[in-house]
C-alpha cells in the first residue's frame, strides 16, 4: 500500500505522536501502515459498517468496543 505507507511516514514525523484518529477505519490499511513503522502508536478507529469492521479484526490483535456496535480500535 504505497500511498498509505507514504502517509504513515509523514504523520510519524511527529516524534511526540502517541495516538492517531482513524475516522474511516475500513480494513485498516492506513492503521496497518502506521503500525508497520511504529508498533507503539495507539489507533482510535471508527467504522460504521459492521461487516467491514468485522473483517478488519483479522488483521489486528487487540480490539476494544464501545457500546453495542464496534466503533473503536486500540492497537
Amino acid at each position: 500500500f504505497p500511498i498509505a505507507n507514504a502517509m504513515a511516514k509523514w504523520i510519524l514525523g511527529n516524534k511526540e505522536l502517541k495516538t492517531v484518529l482513524e475516522p474511516a477505519f475500513g480494513l485498516g490499511v492506513f492503521s496497518r501502515a502506521i503500525l508497520s513503522q511504529n508498533k507503539e502508536i495507539n489507533i482510535k478507529g471508527f467504522e460504521v459498517d459492521e461487516t467491514i469492521f468485522g473483517n478488519a479484526k483479522e488483521y489486528f490483535d487487540d480490539f476494544e468496543y464501545e457500546g453495542t456496535h464496534p466503533v473503536g480500535k486500540k492497537m
